[in-house]
């Protein structure tokens, strides 16, 4: 009896390294062959600030001008724009970062942690870092961060590729209104709008705190 309840502990725990090793694996592909396509140029979502396109099986909740709440198949996504950083990357930093060659990732206590580069609507050459840190109940946390745009969900595994694709393809297509924000924006001003939109983003969020938490770590 006791070989049998050890074969079986054994079983689940291979299982479980089986579901996270695969989900790196699709994940992995699913970066590499989003990283390969021509972003969407046509736009059929126009905020303030930036205009986007936007998945038909995605719908639109509450939003502001640098910040949505979206609903796809049954989970929701929030985005946002870092005014801020536009502001840091025009007069603070002397040269853009080197694009990351080809997709890359590592573990850590912390999750999944992937790092490449899209070309965007601009013909930029942009890098992005994607997390995915394991909760309970089969949810992941994702945090996908590129330039001055940041997406965030809460979302079980089964939507995970799903979703991701979904936040990549809108990220590529962003057209951001650089000039406006240059003249409408202080980095004080867009600093403080950056804390207001992360209070009004952790309140949709399906864990209560749990992205404000971890921006602010």
């Amino acid at each position: 009896m006791k070989k049998v309840v050890l074969l079986m502990l054994s079983l689940f725990l291979l299982g479980g390294c089986a579901s996270e090793a695969d989900l790196s694996n699709q994940v992995l592909t699913l970066l590499q062959e989003k990283s390969m396509l021509e972003p969407f140029n046509d736009t059929n979502m126009s905020k303030k600030y930036f205009s986007y396109y936007l998945p038909r099986d995605v719908g639109r909740g509450t939003g502001n001008s640098l910040s949505g709440v979206y609903l796809k198949d049954g989970y929701k996504f929030v985005m946002n724009l870092d005014a801020s950083q536009i502001i840091i990357d025009e007069y603070y930093t002397e040269a853009p970062a080197e694009p990351v060659s080809e997709v890359q990732m590592e573990t850590s206590p912390a999750g999944m942690v992937y790092q490449g580069s899209y070309i965007n609507t601009a013909e930029e050459t942009k890098n992005y870092t994607l997390r995915l840190e394991k909760l309970t109940d089969g949810y992941y946390y994702i945090d996908l961060a590129a330039s001055e745009l940041r997406f965030y969900s809460i979302v079980p595994y089964t939507e995970i590729k799903s979703l991701l694709n979904c936040m990549l393809t809108i990220m590529q297509s962003v057209k951001v209104e650089r000039q406006l924000i240059l003249n409408d924006f202080s980095l004080k001003s867009a600093t403080a709008q950056q804390q207001q939109n992360l209070d009004y983003l952790n309140e949709e969020v399906p864990v209560d705190g749990y992205i404000k938490d971890l921006v602010e770590k």
